[in-house]
């Protein structure tokens, strides 16, 4: 299928496919009663989240239903890391399997300003930093000293 005619990118169909295998040996409604009930839960959101039900996420993993951003907030709830947390990893995930290498460089690059911000502890990442991402000229010494691919 033509990435560019999905509804959902294809590597978050696939983490929805291993959480429902795995958590929940393959039960779509034990996963969506859970996730939901997780979510709602939380006492760290300040959202107001619906019920995410077995036929959305059907129709989500078939690829008939666009996933929404609070959908996609639960889900990573439940897991029990931040949405872009999830996203970030993801998105590792699929420039791996896509062999992107242009794809990783930008993620390296990302992985080397949030290793400035947590040696410095410094404050919140800056436009100017994000900018600096989307450009491609930070410095990567964090991967230079390190021999491994990355996260």
């Amino acid at each position: 299928m033509d990435a560019s005619l999905t509804k959902n990118p294809r590597i978050i169909i696939e983490v929805i496919r291993e959480l429902i295998d795995s958590d929940f040996e393959g039960n779509v409604q034990r996963a969506a009663e859970e996730i939901s009930r997780v979510a709602l839960e939380d006492k760290r959101s300040k959202r107001d989240y619906k019920v995410i039900s077995a036929s959305i996420l059907y129709a989500i993993m078939a690829d008939k239903s666009h996933i929404k951003f609070s959908q996609v907030e639960m889900i990573a709830t439940y897991i029990g890391i931040p949405v872009g947390v999830f996203l970030f990893l993801t998105r590792i995930r699929a420039s791996r399997r896509d062999n992107n290498g242009a794809d990783l460089q930008y993620l390296k690059s990302v992985y080397a300003v949030l290793g400035e911000v947590f040696e410095q502890n410094s404050a919140p990442v800056s436009y100017e930093k994000i900018k600096e991402i989307g450009s491609g000229n930070v410095q990567l010494s964090l991967w230079e000293e390190d021999s491994s691919d990355g996260p």
